[in-house]
């Protein structure tokens, strides 16, 4: 019997497991691993969800409009001049690169540039928040005290969450999870109002850049998103989004 493969060589077999070019040995050894790591478990299901983002956009851009009748006119003129094109090459050379250039601008590097990494990372957070929300994904730990579920994040994580209780003002907390976002581990901490689940995704930064709530929405889902004193913050519901911007200035309240 094989053994197990660490989860360092996990991460390198994810995308040849993916496009199914693992042989059998390797890809069973690999189903094996994610089955009882759930971090890689996650990261394989936020890059499956990605691929199939990629899959589903159109990444196919249109020719400008009139290039073909350019291009057919630019024929037509040399034509009419009594042009040779074999008689007269290196004529000819730079009006061929100059349509070389054309097709390898409109037809093969568009889908060279994919999405921002900013809208990566937000495709990642909605997959994981809609994933949550399945039966049995929510948490980790179950508690309405944050002096339960603060503590529980120690020793997981290489940073302390910041948890409140905004009870009193109707955001109740319900728990926290570990989850894995943007390639590292994270603290996901659980809010409800009148049923609504509210995911507040949190994790260090890089470089201390504070910046100002954003928001979008993407199917019937608002995602807001901040740093502030270090840390990178998501919250993800589909909260409206007046209650859901009430429940972000609560959160960032000292």
């Amino acid at each position: 019997m094989s053994n197990p493969i660490p989860c360092n060589e996990a991460e390198h077999l994810m995308h040849a497991y993916l496009d199914s070019e693992l042989e059998l040995t390797k890809s069973l050894e690999f189903e094996k691993h994610l089955q009882g790591c759930d971090r890689c478990s996650r990261a394989y299901k936020n890059l499956e969800v990605l691929q199939s983002s990629i899959r589903k956009g159109s990444f196919y851009y249109e020719k400008p409009k009139g290039l073909e009748k350019k291009i057919r006119n630019a024929f037509m003129k040399e034509e009419s001049r009594g042009t040779r094109w074999f008689i007269r090459p290196l004529q000819w050379a730079p009006l061929a690169a100059s349509f070389v250039l054309l097709f390898l601008f409109w037809k093969v590097i568009p889908p060279a540039f994919g999405p921002s990494s900013e809208a990566r990372l937000s495709e990642e957070i909605l997959s994981d928040h809609i994933r949550s929300l399945m039966p049995n994904h929510l948490i980790d730990v179950a508690s309405t005290n944050q002096h339960t579920v603060k503590p529980w994040f120690n020793g997981k994580l290489d940073f302390s969450p910041q948890v409140k209780d905004l009870s009193s003002q109707g955001f109740n907390l319900i728990g926290g999870r570990l989850d894995y976002v943007n390639k590292r581990s994270v603290a996901a901490l659980v809010y409800h109002l009148r049923g609504h689940a509210i995911n507040v995704f949190v994790w260090p930064l890089a470089k201390n850049t504070p910046e100002e709530s954003k928001m979008e929405t993407d199917r019937g889902y608002h995602l807001i998103h901040w740093n502030a004193n270090g840390m990178t913050y998501w919250v993800a519901s589909d909260l409206n989004e007046a209650e859901l911007q009430e429940f972000v200035k609560l959160f960032q309240s000292p």
